[in-house]
């Protein structure tokens, strides 16, 4: 019988060191709230040596929680904008699809005339 571990994989966050330009990498970090860390940094350069400390929150939420935690207040970010519908043709999902042409377009090829 096996044993499953939990492995934590952490994201790296691409932040430079703005005295030298070198990757900084987080040190040591503690809970604040539950939307927020406090994060201490070191440059990775070692002939620089800088340390820092900044803050990760939250802000808003993208796509609600199935569960939420009512102990979090957090506004729901509003929706994406869509592009404005342009003269650019787009192509289906698959690579090398037809063109499908601009919605209210009636010059597109295809349109009905009328």
């Amino acid at each position: 019988m096996s044993v499953r571990r939990h492995v934590h994989h952490h994201a790296r966050i691409g932040v430079s060191c703005p005295h030298c330009g070198s990757f900084i990498r987080t040190r040591s970090s503690r809970s604040v709230s539950p939307t927020c860390r406090q994060v201490n940094f070191a440059c990775s350069n070692e002939e620089c040596g800088a340390t820092y400390r900044g803050y990760l929150q939250l802000t808003h939420i993208i796509s609600p929680p199935a569960r939420p935690n009512p102990h979090v207040e957090l506004s729901v970010s509003p929706p994406r904008k869509q592009p404005a519908n342009d003269d650019q043709p787009r192509r289906h999902d698959t690579p090398g699809g037809p063109e499908v042409p601009p919605a209210n377009d009636v010059d597109a090829p295809g349109a009905a005339i009328g």
